[in-house]
């Protein structure tokens, strides 16, 4: 088969419903990774396979009556029922190990389907490493003087140090969970202002540390219209406050 997407995980704001569709290959159950966010407290949870949620559409999809290749994906469906829009779902491909499975033999019996899957693996092997990149804190090498776009489509994290007194702009690629790292420079004192509107827990934006080389930890949730400040916001040092797991 062919794989049309480059995508490994999806996620869904709760809408009172118990089923979420996926659309890309996830081989087996134990390379499904479902995870339940609490929107109000930030706790994660990891759901379990067959307590948690069911699953279908687990593997390599067939063909069609018409010999097209059918769709990839399938769908989670909650044990626990519906969830509500305190809550979303994620739903993602986990990570694979490294290995190569297929043994091809010298004058054996050769079909194209075994060589193509080998191939479809390396392609998420690939878009594995991809993700891992994704999920690293991109650092900007300057401090920022100047108004500052925070553009997440290359990453989920972002890592900026203030020089001067700026407006963000978040810029999203699409629904997710993003954070954002913002730090004070030696001199401190440096303020900022976000340019996008924002939904603040408890309807109050922080206040923020500007002491020298101090930081905070934001994370926001988007789901493609509204942005939502989630949990707690990290700050440091000093070394006994919380930090960004």
């Amino acid at each position: 088969m062919t794989i049309e997407t480059e995508a490994s995980q999806i996620s869904y704001l709760g809408n009172n419903e118990e089923s979420f569709d996926f659309n890309f290959i996830i081989p087996t159950a134990d390379d499904i990774l479902v995870q339940l966010v609490n929107l109000s407290s930030g706790n994660v949870e990891n759901l379990v396979y067959g307590e948690d949620y069911s699953v279908t559409g687990l593997g390599w999809p067939g063909t069609l009556e018409d010999g097209t290749q059918a769709p990839a994906g399938g769908t989670v469906t909650l044990s626990d029922g519906p969830i509500t829009s305190s809550y979303m779902i994620i739903i993602q491909r986990t990570d694979m190990p490294f290995l190569q499975k297929y043994d091809l033999q010298n004058q054996g019996a050769y079909f194209l389907e075994t060589l193509e899957k080998a191939l479809d693996m390396q392609t998420m092997y690939l878009q594995q490493l991809g993700s891992s990149v994704n999920q690293t804190f991109v650092v900007e090498s300057e401090p920022k003087t100047a108004d500052y776009t925070a553009d997440f489509t290359t990453c989920r994290h972002r890592n900026i140090k203030l020089g001067g007194n700026i407006a963000i702009t978040l810029v999203f690629p699409g629904p997710g969970v993003y954070t954002l790292k913002i730090s004070q420079d030696a001199t401190g004192g440096r303020n900022f202002a976000f340019t996008n509107p924002i939904r603040w827990l408890g309807g109050v934006e922080p206040g923020w540390y500007t002491d020298p080389d101090t930081y905070c930890i934001v994370a926001f949730r988007y789901d493609g219209y509204v942005i939502d400040a989630m949990g707690d916001v990290f700050f440091g040092p000093p070394e006994d406050e919380p930090t960004c797991p």
